[in-house]
């Protein structure tokens, strides 16, 4: 999600002024002589005001994904994607930054009773495109995301139950990511994922995730 400072920058260059709320919301006016004009009064077909909204995650075009539980994550992904419910995929952890998504060793046995290397992969893929989905349904941006490259790094075989971890990349990198959909609507971004087991780690991923922004009337 663009950070508030970032969002308060554009307001500045465009003539808008924010005003933060004790509980932590932004709120933007046009200043001029006599006052203040009131959020209620700026045109919101206006389309850099639009894209205030859109970048800062205020304008939210899926009510209620954003609210989702564990559980309705996992849920989701099962109905969205049905090789997950195979896996066994679970959706352990998601703190805005970071999510974890664990697998059962026994559906995804090879002939050398260690985790199959598609189950592993496909573990990695998955928790980096859970991530951008989560991220970018919080900044509120209807969307398309699939992944565009792939490329795993097989390390220590998996012999026990496994868990995939992919972290959000730097602030920059992320920002840079929002700014280039909200604005030619089409942005791609690089996550890495990490494979580990009680035996050790699994392997690493890395994929390059496509995200295009889609109209009103178009499903995900």
């Amino acid at each position: 999600m663009v950070r508030a400072p970032f969002f308060e920058g554009l307001c500045h260059l465009k003539g808008y002024r924010v005003l933060r709320y004790p509980g932590g919301g932004l709120h933007y006016y046009q200043s001029n002589q006599r006052g203040r004009t009131n959020t209620s009064a700026i045109n919101l077909k206006n389309p850099v005001v639009r894209k205030f909204h859109v970048a800062a995650g205020y304008l939210n075009r899926q009510t209620g994904i954003n609210k989702m539980n564990l559980s309705e994550i996992t849920s989701y992904i099962h109905d969205h994607i049905p090789l997950t419910s195979h896996l066994g995929a679970v959706v352990e952890s998601f703190d805005g930054e970071m999510v974890s998504i664990s697998a059962p060793l026994n559906p995804n046995l090879n002939h050398r009773n260690t985790a199959f290397g598609g189950s592993i992969s496909a573990l990695g893929i998955l928790s980096g495109w859970t991530l951008l989905f989560l991220k970018l349904q919080e900044s509120g941006i209807k969307n398309r995301l699939v992944i565009q490259k792939s490329s795993f790094d097989f390390q220590d075989p998996v012999d026990d139950d496994f868990k995939a971890t992919c972290a959000l990349p730097d602030t920059e990198t992320w920002e840079k990511f929002i700014k280039t959909l909200t604005r030619h609507g089409r942005a791609r971004i690089t996550v890495q994922s990490r494979i580990e087991s009680s035996s050790g780690t699994g392997g690493n991923h890395e994929g390059v995730y496509v995200a295009i922004v889609l109209k009103e009337n178009e499903s995900v």
